[in-house]
């Protein structure tokens, strides 16, 4: 059986925010130091790119709107992408991740294999 997207939206819509805890194959990722955290979605011809925010776990969880189940201590960190005007305007499904830049300028993108890509689904006004 399919798993289904990981978020779903409604064309047109700029909320809730997409949070979520990092990790790549060496397990939870410190953002306290990345100097920035993008956001990027793909369909086909079709990119969505948006600055994130880094907050506490303990901020995102009281959001009520951080994906997953993130019971791991060492978890420290989220990133939020704040949906505006346009971002979600094409319907579809789109796979995303997220592109971190370090102090040190190097760039690493997670998940880390493309196959791993959390899903969201942009769905068309019915009305």
């Amino acid at each position: 059986m399919a798993q289904g997207p990981d978020r779903t939206l409604k064309k047109g819509d700029t909320y809730p925010p997409l949070i979520r805890a990092l990790e790549d194959e060496g397990g939870p990722l410190n953002l306290s130091t990345a100097t920035s955290v993008r956001f990027l979605a793909r369909k086909d011809n079709t990119l969505i790119v948006a600055t994130c925010t880094v907050t506490t776990i303990a901020a995102a969880k009281a959001t009520g709107f951080l994906i997953g189940t993130w019971a791991d201590e060492s978890i420290t960190a989220a990133v939020t992408w704040t949906i505006v005007t346009g971002d979600t305007s094409i319907a579809g499904t789109y796979k995303f991740e997220y592109e971190i830049t370090w102090p040190n300028g190097k760039i690493e993108t997670v998940p880390n294999a493309a196959a791993a890509n959390p899903v969201l689904q942009i769905d068309a006004d019915n009305d």
